[in-house]
């Protein structure tokens, strides 16, 4: 199975931009992106830095924010969940079909994505960020090992618990506060643990299938 790394510029007001400019020393990975209702979407991201406290005060005060509800905060970092009014990132996903290894990184003027994806989607998927009047490029070509798609013991004992305690029913028969109580872990920890099981099993998924398979140049070509 083949992805690639590709460099997407962001714009310069997103709310990832701001905080960058204005904590030079925070840094930011984005742990899920969640299309929403209409143009919103939901992030549940990780910023680490000297000063916490004036990153989640800035979080609060962008316009592109609507929510901010902390998850964890410890000295140095936050994990925080937002709802956002507009996300480039989440339109992309909306329609692309792409599906992007999560976490992915924001830096100084963009975000570099690994994406596992057709070449079609991902010739399709640059083309909407040009559109957009953005930029996109692939600075890497990634072979992705269907063995890292298989769970450790750890792994495979905390979603056998999960899926016998009925947090994956629908409706769920137990929340995630219970399920970490239960485990005598932490709340953030079962969630980063269950969101690495989860983007597991679903490139496993499409790597059985023999999905994704890019067309290298073809892929070049629609990045230039």
């Amino acid at each position: 199975m083949k992805g690639a790394i590709i460099e997407i510029s962001t714009p310069r007001d997103n709310w990832c931009q701001t905080l960058l400019r204005q904590l030079p020393g925070a840094t930011i990975a984005v742990n899920m992106v969640v299309p929403s209702s209409g143009a919103r979407c939901i992030e549940t991201v990780t910023i680490q830095g000297p000063d916490i406290g004036a990153a989640i005060d800035a979080l609060r005060a962008h316009d592109q924010v609507s929510t901010v509800l902390v998850i964890e905060r410890g000295k140095g970092f936050v994990q925080a969940r937002l709802v956002l009014n507009g996300c480039p990132v989440a339109d992309l996903l909306r329609t692309s079909g792409l599906i992007p290894r999560l976490p992915f990184t924001v830096g100084q003027g963009g975000d570099r994505w690994a994406i596992i994806g057709q070449g079609g989607a991902l010739r399709d998927a640059l083309q909407r960020i040009q559109d957009a009047g953005l930029t996109g490029r692939i600075v890497q070509r990634i072979d992705v090992a269907k063995g890292r798609n298989s769970l450790t013991h750890h792994q495979n004992n905390t979603l056998r618990r999960a899926v016998a305690a009925g947090y994956y029913d629908y409706p769920r028969r137990t929340s995630l506060s219970q399920l970490a109580e239960m485990q005598g872990i932490t709340k953030s920890t079962l969630c980063e643990t269950l969101m690495i099981i989860e983007r597991k099993v679903v490139h496993g998924h499409f790597a059985r299938q023999g999905e994704h398979e890019l067309d290298d140049d073809a892929a070049v070509a629609g990045a230039t």
